[in-house]
């Protein structure tokens, strides 16, 4: 069986089965790598242990972070403070108080 099969089969993504093969000591390195038989058990339950709400948690973590170290521009104009965030694909601004 192959990382992107198993990680369809269990309704994660290629990269938490990957990491948890890491955790495992299975010797795959990417996504079309085969799972010899031996590490199959063993990793299919590594994957069944991620809670789905964990991987939600730690992915929207990523994405905050991320998102904070977007820069940030402020421009005083007329008494007022704009702040312009940009990443991207969009970039939106907000007036401070």
């Amino acid at each position: 069986m192959r990382v992107y099969e198993l990680a369809k089969a269990a309704g994660v993504t290629s990269a938490d089965v990957l990491r948890a093969a890491e955790g495992c000591g299975a010797e795959v390195t990417n996504a079309i790598s085969v799972i010899e038989a031996g590490e199959l058990a063993a990793l299919q339950a590594a994957v069944k242990g991620l809670a789905k709400g964990d991987l939600a948690a730690a992915r929207a973590a990523k994405k905050a972070k991320a998102a904070a170290a977007l820069p940030t521009l402020l421009m005083y104009e007329n008494g007022a403070v704009y702040r312009w965030s940009s990443s991207l694909l969009m970039s939106t601004s907000s007036v401070l108080p």
